[in-house]
């Protein structure tokens, strides 16, 4: 967590979760990572291009009302517009006990060069 934020703080175009506040410690069991000015294309690009540098990337929350059972209870995600906003630019990075240090910087660097071509 420490190696992504250190690489994203001066970009402006990717935005850190919020980990640890005054009234709260994450787990940091998850990154997920914002990308500004993005749309659900483009994010969808980032991450195909992400997996062709062997780096699996996903989008890990997905909001209820696009779930089936919800859609069939008649929910829209056009309803939710902040709610689509946080997920049509959100990516999750990988996250596990074992990835090393140089792991976590190829995929930074990985990201910044293919959002810093879109």
């Amino acid at each position: 967590f420490e190696i992504y934020n250190n690489e994203f703080k001066n970009n402006s175009k990717l935005i850190s979760p919020p980990f640890n506040s005054e009234l709260k410690i994450g787990s940091f069991h998850v990154y997920p990572l914002r990308i500004a000015n993005i749309n659900e294309t483009q994010r969808d690009t980032i991450i195909q291009k992400m997996a062709d540098n062997g780096i699996s990337v996903n989008v890990h929350f997905i909001p209820l009302v696009m779930h089936p059972a919800y859609t069939k209870l008649g929910y829209n995600i056009n309803d939710f517009p902040n709610t689509y906003s946080m997920y049509q630019n959100e990516i999750s990075l990988p996250v596990y006990s074992k990835l090393s240090r140089d792991d976590a910087l190829y995929i930074s660097k990985t990201l910044i060069n293919i959002v810093d071509q879109i």
